[in-house]
């Protein structure tokens, strides 16, 4: 039971920063698309 409970909490550590990841790069390019536009 702990241990399945510990693999959980790591599956859900794992998925956030795999997010977090996302939506950093995701923001990241979106600036990026926003500041070429306005340098055009």
């Amino acid at each position: 039971m702990a241990r399945r409970h510990c693999f959980s909490y790591w599956l859900l550590v794992c998925w956030l920063v795999v997010t977090v990841a996302e939506v950093e790069t995701g923001f990241h390019h979106v600036s990026q698309d926003g500041l070429d536009l306005l340098t055009s």
